[in-house]
């Protein structure tokens, strides 16, 4: 087998608990004075995008009654068809007769 290919699956492999102590304790070391700001600004964020949600579907579904099994049906009226337009006469047109020449 190529060294490679066996290299991959363990730099992935974040499933053990050591692991994901080690990734957090570099993070704290990197963003520590800067956790709480990036949090809030996180949860800003996410209330941010739940407000916006919730205004949107406001915006697509604007007041309809709930529907459920028993439909009211109210009378519409057929559209009433469009008032009779005469058509032009035809014309007759005189025809030679095929037998004569011209």
């Amino acid at each position: 087998m190529d060294p490679s290919t066996q290299l991959v699956p363990a730099i992935f492999d974040l499933g053990s608990g050591s692991h994901w102590i080690i990734i957090l304790v570099v993070a704290l070391l990197l963003f520590g004075r800067r956790l709480p700001e990036i949090m809030r600004s996180l949860g800003g964020s996410i209330r941010q995008f739940k407000k916006g949600m919730d205004t949107d579907q406001g915006d697509e579904h604007p007041a309809q009654p709930p529907v459920d099994g028993a439909v009211s049906r109210q009378a519409v009226a057929p559209p009433e068809p469009p008032p009779a337009v005469p058509l032009p006469q035809a014309r007759e047109v005189p025809v030679q007769d095929p037998t004569k020449p011209h």
